[in-house]
């Protein structure tokens, strides 16, 4: 496997290549496709290099009975979980109107394909490259399917075992040469003492390849934003329900980032 590969058009990770920078805006648009507008225009702003979404085909992903349950949260956008969920997922021609006002802004544009469906339809778009949650790292028919297609994978390993992704490893490179772990920490948010960067050069000793990806708050060689961007300090986050400071120009600046890179430990 190549210590380096092309993740979007023009742009490579791995060996000497700068940091690829990834705003992580998921749901936190709350619906709204203008709201995500802002999001888009503010990570290309801030200097992010790809703004990512995350997109769910409902009706695949859920079934009737945990679509029509009651959702009580204090933060429900309607009575049941499944109008709460229809309500925070862009329809097909809106994620077609976001994809190319990112393209006319000049920022990269993707999402995490949450289903089987979902990954048909952003293959269909011809997004750059595929982002594989972690709540489906462990999903090998899906894994499968979706290195496939071809494209580049960036593959998180959140709440996964080292076995796990040994076995992960082994089942997408048969199909696919360019991909990468996003080495995760789960948790929300996530303390700066329980980041342990230095577990990356352990991994990429282990699988013997690229794995300079690291989640919500640090990177090596591609950095994914910090839990969900954010317009303001009100915005909810949809994951945690908690308020949460916005993202600003100041925390985004790499150099912030390598100072914590160097210091960190081995937990």
């Amino acid at each position: 496997m190549s210590a380096e590969f092309e993740l979007c058009p023009g742009r490579k990770i791995g060996g000497s290549n700068p940091c690829f920078i990834i705003a992580e805006i998921g749901q936190n648009h709350q619906g709204d496709i203008e709201i995500a507008k802002k999001m888009i225009r503010m990570a290309k702003d801030c200097g992010a290099d790809c703004a990512k979404f995350q997109k769910s085909e409902i009706e695949h992903r859920f079934t009737k009975h945990a679509l029509e349950r009651p959702y009580t949260s204090p933060h429900a956008w309607g009575p049941t979980y499944g109008a709460h969920k229809h309500h925070l997922e862009f329809s097909h021609q809106q994620y077609r109107e976001l994809q190319q006002y990112a393209n006319d802004i000049g920022i990269f544009f993707t999402a995490s394909g949450m289903d089987e469906m979902a990954i048909e339809f952003l293959n269909e778009i011809n997004v750059p490259f595929f982002k594989v949650a972690s709540a489906d790292t462990n999903n090998i028919p899906y894994l499968e399917k979706t290195a496939k297609k071809g494209r580049p994978m960036v593959i998180s390993s959140g709440m996964q075992s080292m076995e796990t992704m040994h076995c992960v490893y082994q089942t997408v490179k048969k199909h696919n040469p360019n991909f990468t772990f996003l080495q995760c920490t789960s948790a929300y948010p996530l303390p700066i003492e329980h980041v342990n960067l230095s577990l990356i050069p352990v991994r990429q000793t282990t699988f013997i390849f690229h794995w300079f990806i690291l989640r919500y708050q640090f990177f090596t060689n591609v950095l994914c934003l910090p839990n969900f961007l954010k317009l303001n300090k009100n915005y909810i986050d949809i994951k945690t329900n908690k308020m949460t400071k916005p993202l600003t120009k100041t925390k985004m600046k790499t150099e912030n980032i390598i100072k914590y890179n160097k210091t960190s430990k081995i937990q």
